[in-house]
């Protein structure tokens, strides 16, 4: 018993003395981490801090389901509290509380990603993740999750990363109940209706089509082509022509059932991570997840795919681009240098590339960003990071230049490499160097954005991707910690210029500025040679100077210039002073001329050389050009934009053998039915029967030179020849050659557009453009251009006169018209051209016509050009008297969403203003700066597309403007872009009805006629739904009544994509009192038809309409009535395919609350009359019923609040 007693006290001792330790751990463990929160330095080198640290914060939750907020180490500026839950299924669920927050996020991430698509189903997660929204068994009646998160004022975002598929929805915190209970209901119970994924499926599939003219998606298409066939950007678009030939391929029930079986194998609640942000409390937020998400089916799926697994994408510019200097015209003055890197590992620490971007923009005089700033060459720089590893990797140096930088582009550039390399060559104990030391230890008031939406992204990736513990997870975004001196080496090493690519954005660049780059010798002219090849750095250590020790070239004046940037002073002036630069020049020029004869001799045997390879392969004497290495290209990603390349034999090899790739792989394609989406397109007069290649500027350059180096044609030595001289000078902005390769006649459609130049942005407001880059002498207004541009039009016909009777004669087709009627659009103005023929005769045609456009001043006299003018004035006049009532009634109706009324134009243009001198200074302003856009279908060979596309601009370019250039002294145009003002009358309760008088008077004879318009909504498919129910209804109502005289139009053409209504328009009555009271007395019998309707023919036309099987999913009748141009075909497909669900869930009951709605909510009344005097406008006015308010100008009504406006910035005509 004794020995038993005390055994007992021994243990108790032993607990006793554990338990005390455990205490002493804990007051360790608490001082520790609170030192790790006050910011203070542990008095140990670096590389073990991380050690210390990481085992506090690594255990701290590892293994409870809850961790408070208490538990985290926050930053001391943090306000929000937080909460770490592991449900029952094993959902990751963080919560934040802030009462700051103004609204809620809520984020889930699914563990499934675009790196588990299908070999044979590229895109087929994304797809997944979109079927899902499309509705479920409990909310059928309801469209789908995304418009309910619309119609709440909400936002919803659905994005698929390389391992993760995210939901982020923005909402007020008042629905967070709600949406948290339709988020879980999605995840767990979709039905994914079949007809709307058929329709998604078609969306996808129409999308494609109306692509394939978009130049941006070719040049994406190029980049996939080039890439090698494993690589996995291809696998990311579900647009590309291989993933929709295969998804046509296979039945839309085949790959329904693959979308079911994914989202049944993968969707498990253990690779889930939720994350909630609010101003409600941590109480309300776990209450309503753990009610919402616990049921959330759990697979046991625990490591979805880890990221060793997948292949890292090495940039493809690594491979096959090179060394290349883009440059944009018409733009703001920009200059990105951007380095193609491997992918970089970043946990919670910072990258190598952190430090090489804070050393060089810190606050330090040291700093590249000051230096440059002090020399006036730049106003700003960013470096930027951008690293991904299933995708393309860049470490970017952005400068916004000043109007002197622009011409030191290349001093910039090698500015910045003598920076860098300094970087690289100093010792760690160096001065410069002391910023990083600053950085090595811990640091905590450094914290992410409080925005609940950055803290919920901050949120997912570290804890969902990256693998934190929850700790760890808001550790990083309160830490910065060292990387190795090791791995910035590493990193340092990549940034060299062989890896350069150089985006250069001017304005007013045009094809006389090739040579930007040659206006700066720029510090350093050894620099100016060819890229080197072997990673040579571009500023060598002292022992290794390969680079700098070319024949004739002297050291000294090199390691000068860096020796001065390596001064510890407060101003770094290693720089020569513009006339000390032009000194030095001389100085070398004279020690050069010695060695000139010596280096003459070599250069001649070079030559020989090089003519020998020409012979072998005619494409590399590009290298030999006159502007020594620099080759320009034009870029279909751009308008307007050039590549500059410097090349080198093995670039040019690489470069060739890609191009071969892209030919063997390259984008062909049929049209399955004409489309209204291609508008004016060239894309418009494909045959559905036939196939085509696409050509994009560079495959057709590239396709040129091999065509020739195999053609060897006496007949048309001389032709390739010059061909081969000018083909680095492209005048084209852009263009497509597309080859019809079914298609065996010698013919083909040329177009060319010349349109005026693009308007520029202001810096202070980059989201207004202002006026035009070209000022014109002669004419004053935006009204003056566009009528002297159809002026123009009409002269250019006239020179032309011979050659379109020739093309007629021949059975072929030539036009030339103004392009005005794409205003919404925002096509510029100008002209275009379009011949149909033989290609020889397109080829006499083209050049013909760009010598008539050229010696207009000898062709038009004054006299002949006021008979022109004339002739345009009568033919207006004319159109005017034959006008239909609906096309007047529609213009009239425009004009009052116009703020200067200027659809009118069309009725009272006035060309007696328009000038000759006017007419030639617009031709010039066309061919010297015009946009232009080109075009060639037919089956032809490479050259003869070249051949037709350069014919005409390759004249007006290099001969136009030698006589008369247009004055640099030019008087400002009135801003092109105008407002339309759209009112919705739903958007809030109000019981005063407005009308809007339009005094507009003719001076031509039309009819009388008079307007009412009602709008019901904005364009969605609730509406849409009331507006097929109200239009099948009214035709009863059309029957029962005679309506002499009398039209009810549906979708009215002023803005049917943005507004539906209804417009009642009478002619034929001479008396204005009549007139006007029978277009009253037709809307109330109208309005009392409906709002007095039975029940029964309420749901007869209601299940008639919902038989109609096609409604929703095709464009169908309805496609006439919707303005293309001014919305997307995704948002019109987004509303029709909703349009059924819409029909179902509208009642009787709320279609007549609709109606009822309408008659309290405003209303335009738009009486017109030929001449009205003012005694007739006051008895008009007398018929204006009771209870509606005047409208003198529509913003009186927006600045009272009374009603909602939407704008919509247009290009149009200015009065």
């Amino acid at each position: 018993y004794k020995n038993s007693q005390l055994y007992n006290s021994l243990l108790l001792i032993r607990m006793r003395l554990l338990h005390i330790f455990w205490l002493f751990t804990q007051i360790v463990l608490a001082f520790s981490a609170k030192k790790f929160k006050n910011g203070k330095k542990l008095d140990v080198i670096s590389r073990f801090s991380s050690c210390l640290a990481k085992p506090i914060i690594t255990k701290l939750g590892r293994t409870v389901s809850e961790v408070e907020s208490s538990s985290f180490i926050k930053s001391k500026i943090d306000g929000s509290t937080y909460k770490f839950m592991k449900l029952q299924n094993q959902m990751s669920v963080f919560l934040v509380s802030n009462n700051n927050f103004e609204y809620s996020i809520i984020t889930l991430s699914v563990g499934v990603g675009s790196v588990m698509d299908p070999e044979d189903l590229p895109g087929l997660v994304s797809l997944v993740q979109e079927s899902l929204c499309l509705g479920t068994y409990r909310f059928f009646d309801h469209s789908n999750f995304c418009n309910f998160i619309i119609s709440i004022n909400g936002e919803i975002d659905m994005e698929v990363y390389e391992r993760n598929s995210v939901f982020t929805i923005k909402v007020g915190s008042q629905y967070i109940s709600t949406v948290l209970d339709r988020l879980s209901d999605m995840i767990r119970n979709p039905s994914f209706p079949e007809k709307l994924f058929f329709a998604k499926t078609k969306e996808y599939s129409g999308t494609f089509e109306s692509l394939l003219n978009n130049s941006e998606f070719l040049f994406q298409c190029v980049i996939r082509d080039i890439s090698l066939d494993d690589h996995i950007f291809k696998r990311l678009n579900v647009l590309t022509d291989k993933s929709i030939k295969e998804a046509r391929e296979i039945s839309e029930i085949n790959l329904l059932e693959q979308v079911k079986n994914f989202y049944y194998q993968q969707y498990s609640s253990s690779i889930m991570t939720l994350v909630v942000a609010s101003k409600h409390t941590i109480a309300k937020l776990s209450n309503e997840v753990v009610l919402n998400f616990s049921l959330v089916k759990n697979l046991n799926i625990s490591n979805p795919l880890p990221f060793d697994l997948a292949k890292i994408v090495r940039h493809p510019h690594l491979g096959v681009v090179g060394n290349a200097i883009y440059v944009k015209a018409h733009s703001i003055n920009e200059l990105i240098l951007e380095f193609p890197i491997d992918y970089q590992e970043v946990l919670w620490d910072s990258s190598p590339s952190s430090y090489l971007e804070y050393l060089l923009k810190d606050n330090s005089e040291k700093s590249l960003s000051n230096f440059l700033i002090k020399k006036g060459w730049i106003s700003k720089m960013d470096a930027v990071t951008n690293s991904h590893r299933y995708s393309f990797s860049s470490f970017e140096i952005r400068f916004l230049l000043t109007s002197k930088g622009i011409d030191k582009i290349k001093s910039i550039i090698q500015t910045t490499f003598i920076a860098l390399e300094h970087i690289k060559s100093s010792p760690v104990n160096q001065e410069i160097l002391a910023e990083i030391k600053q950085i090595l230890k811990y640091k905590f008031d450094y914290y992410f954005d409080v925005s609940p939406r950055q803290i919920s992204k901050q949120i997912i990736d570290s804890f969902d991707i990256k693998g934190c513990s929850p700790e760890e997870v808001l550790i990083a975004g309160n830490l910065i910690r060292d990387s190795s001196f090791e791995e910035i080496s590493a990193f340092l090493n990549k940034i060299s210029i062989e890896n350069l690519l150089v985006f250069v954005k001017l304005t007013d660049f045009h094809k006389g500025n090739f040579g930007i780059l040659n206006k700066d010798q720029g510090i350093i002219p050894e620099l100016n040679v060819n890229t080197p090849i072997n990673n040579n750095p571009i500023i060598p250590n002292r022992n290794n100077n390969p680079l700098l020790a070319s024949k004739g070239q002297d050291n000294d004046d090199s390691q000068i210039e860096k020796d001065s940037y390596l001064k510890q002073e407060h101003e770094l002036n290693f720089m020569q002073d513009q006339e000390q630069e032009q000194e030095q020049e001389q100085e070398r020029e004279q020690g050069q001329e010695q060695e000139q004869e010596q280096v003459q001799v070599q250069k001649q045997e070079q030559a020989q050389e090089q003519e020998k390879r020409i012979e072998t392969n005619p494409s590399s004497k590009l290298i030999s050009s006159k502007d020594k290495d620099i080759e320009f290209r034009t870029c279909p990603i751009f308008n307007n934009k050039y590549i500059v390349e410097k090349i080198s034999a093995e670039f040019f090899t690489q470069v060739n053998s890609a191009v071969s790739q892209i030919r063997a792989k390259s984008i062909e394609f049929r049209i399955r039915k004409r489309n209204k989406l291609l508008g004016n397109t060239p894309l418009l007069n494909f045959s559905s029967s036939a196939s085509y290649r696409i050509y994009t500027p560079t495959i057709l350059k590239n396709a040129v030179l091999d065509y020739l180096s195999t053609e060897s044609s006496p007949k048309f030595k001389s032709l390739h020849k010059k061909i081969k001289d000018n083909i680095n000078y492209p005048v084209y902005s852009s263009f497509i050659f597309f080859n019809n390769i079914n298609y065996q006649a010698p013919s083909a459609t040329f177009f060319l557009r010349i349109m005026l130049p693009e308007p520029k942005k202001l810096e202070n407001n980059k989201s207004v453009l202002n006026r035009p880059i070209i000022d014109l002498v002669h004419t004053k207004s935006i009204k003056d251009l566009i009528l002297s541009l159809e002026v123009l039009v009409a002269c250019i016909n006239y020179s032309a006169g011979d050659i379109i009777n020739q093309m007629q004669s021949i059975e072929g087709v030539f036009l030339i018209s103004s392009i005005l009627k794409s205003e919404l659009g925002g096509v510029p103005f100008g002209v275009e051209i379009k011949i149909k023929g033989f290609l020889g005769s397109i080829f006499l045609a083209i050049r013909s016509l760009s010598k008539k456009i050229l010696h207009l001043n000898r062709i038009i006299s004054q006299e002949k050009f006021e008979e022109i003018k004339q002739a345009i004035q009568n033919k207006v006049k004319s159109e005017n008297i034959h006008r239909s009532l609906s096309e007047v009634s529609r213009l009239f109706l425009k004009s009052i969403f116009e703020e200067q009324k200027t659809s009118i134009l069309s009725l009272e243009s006035d060309y007696s203003s328009i000038t000759l001198e006017q007419i030639l200074e617009l031709s010039l302003l066309l061919c010297n700066n015009g946009s232009l856009e080109g075009a060639l279908l037919g089956n032809a060979n490479p050259v003869q597309a070249y051949t037709i596309l350069n014919q005409f601009t390759s004249g007006i370019r290099n001969k136009s403007g030698k006589n008369n250039q247009v004055s640099s002294k030019l008087s400002p145009i009135k801003s092109s872009i105008q407002t339309w003002k759209v009112i919705d009358p739903l958007c809030c309760r109000i019981t005063t009805n407005y009308y809007y008088l339009n005094k507009i008077s003719l001076n031509n004879s039309l009819n009388s006629n008079s307007l009412l318009y009602v709008p019901f909504s904005y364009f969605n498919s609730q509406s849409v739904a009331f507006q097929i129910v109200f239009e099948y209804i009214f035709t009863i109502f059309n029957e029962k009544l005679s309506l002499s005289g009398a039209e009810i139009e549906f979708f009215p053409n002023v803005n049917e994509a943005l507004h539906i209504g209804l417009a009642i328009k009478l002619s034929g009555l001479d008396n204005v009192s009549v007139l006007s009271e029978k277009v009253l007395d037709i809307f109330y019998n109208l309005i009392t038809f409906i709002t007095n309707i039975r029940k029964e023919i309420f749901d007869q036309a209601k299940n008639k309409i919902l038989l109609n099987e096609d409604l929703g999913s095709e464009l169908g009748s309805y496609e006439s009535r919707l303005l293309f141009k001014i919305t997307s075909r995704i948002s019109i497909f987004n509303v029709l395919r909703e349009i059924k669900p819409s029909l179902k869930k509208l009642d009787f009951q709320t279609f007549i609350d609709t109606f009822n709605l309408i008659l309290s909510s405003q209303k335009f009344l738009i009486a017109t009359q030929q001449d009205l005097e003012n005694l007739k406008w006051e008895e008009l006015q007398n018929y204006i019923p009771s209870g509606f308010v005047s409208i003198k100008d529509l913003d009186q009504v927006t600045s009272s609040g009374v009603c909602k406006f939407i704008r919509i910035p247009i290009r149009l005509i200015d009065a």
